[in-house]
């Protein structure tokens, strides 16, 4: 049971981890930091969302949770490096579109490709975690389980925010952040083995 909470709580920390460091590339392909952090924000809660979604109409389909959450969990910690490490790419089809101003919408919409597809998969592991609790506890203090479980995903949130933002950009620069996380999502999924 302790697992599950301890990986509610990385989920979580890995989460805002990856929305501060794409707030902090984005506001360099946005005029306005608003626009950005808006942007982001959207994005990580569509994805999320899906994911959420999406595990709920298909989890019973997945025979080998273990299994799934490894797979998907190194899949979206390599997808987040790939992504987010190679911002220059991003940034060379933002400075075009910067150009055709009125294409705004095709900045969002290559955001959203940028970024869904990790988002989606993210979001798959809150509703893992309540399915693991749900099938640990049945109706004995179900309640208090899934209120404490949602508790860790929300300080690993905070926690993964304030680390991101105030330490590991700063003392390690992008790169190597997403490195650590990386290792963090290698880890957390060894750990579910």
């Amino acid at each position: 049971m302790k697992k599950i909470f301890f990986g509610s709580f990385i989920i979580g920390f890995l989460s805002l981890c990856y929305e501060i460091i794409a707030t902090k590339i984005f506001f360099a392909y946005f005029s306005e930091n608003s626009q950005s952090v808006a942007i982001i924000i959207s994005i990580f809660l569509l994805g999320l969302s899906i994911g959420a979604f999406l595990y709920g109409k298909y989890n019973k389909k997945i025979n080998l949770y273990q299994d799934f959450f490894f797979y998907s969990n190194i899949f979206c910690g390599f997808y987040f490096y790939i992504i987010l490490s190679n911002s220059n790419l991003a940034l060379y089809f933002f400075k075009i579109l910067n150009e055709l101003s009125y294409l705004g919408i095709l900045k969002i919409s290559l955001s959203i490709v940028y970024l869904l597809i990790p988002t989606i998969f993210l979001g798959f592991y809150f509703p893992f975690f309540l399915t693991q609790i749900s099938k640990l506890y049945k109706k004995n203090n179900l309640n208090e389980k899934l209120s404490l479980l949602y508790f860790f995903d929300l300080i690993g949130s905070v926690i993964g925010s304030l680390i991101t933002g105030f330490l590991f950009i700063p003392f390690f620069g992008i790169k190597k952040t997403l490195i650590i996380l990386f290792i963090i999502h290698l880890l957390i999924s060894i750990l579910f083995l």
